[in-house]
């Protein structure tokens, strides 16, 4: 993607990436995102090959014109302790009832990405150790916690991260952890 707004439709039931997909809240048909007519409509619920739809990288006008356009199942956008721009997202996504993908949990690559020793993560580190737990681990209950429609992603090839990120489910944080962490 080169920007957001476009392509934030991605693969849609086997018909492929939409690229160049804008925002038009005058244009709600199917052919808009690319699909076929069917049986003369040209709406997105007579389509019936897409059960749900979920956007990703969307800012929250983009959320809007998406859903006067079709039912929105998930929001997909990078969040985490140190990222916190979707936080007016995460409100809206709890108000309709859809769910919301964090990537990137523990930060990208780059300046963003949660590093041990980096003067930001000193008191999350703290929070960690005292609770026995690994960053990565305290990182992911707070996400749990933050919010019910929060579904995280984390990305891993070892077995013994899976198990720590499944175990991160378990960990329950107080209200002044939560703080301390916010």
């Amino acid at each position: 993607m080169t920007h957001a707004g476009e392509g934030f439709w991605k693969n849609i039931s086997g018909y492929g990436p939409v690229k160049g997909l804008y925002a038009d809240p005058q244009n709600q048909t199917a052919a808009f995102l690319g699909l076929p007519k069917q049986n003369g409509k040209d709406t997105i619920a007579s389509v019936r090959k897409i059960q749900h739809i979920g956007i990703a990288n969307v800012d929250e006008q983009q959320l809007l014109v998406a859903r006067r356009m079709t039912r929105i199942a998930a929001v997909q956008n990078a969040y985490n302790v140190l990222r916190r721009g979707s936080d007016r997202m995460i409100e809206l996504c709890e108000r309709d009832h859809i769910a919301f993908i964090p990537f990137a949990p523990l930060g990208m690559r780059g300046s963003d990405g949660i590093k041990p020793g980096d003067s930001r993560v000193t008191e999350l580190q703290a929070v960690a150790t005292r609770r026995g737990v690994s960053l990565a681990q305290l990182v992911l209950a707070w996400q749990l916690a933050r919010s019910r429609v929060i579904i995280p992603i984390p990305g891993t090839t070892r077995i013994d991260h899976l198990e720590e990120d499944v175990a991160a489910a378990r960990l329950h944080l107080s209200r002044s952890e939560m703080q301390q962490i916010d």
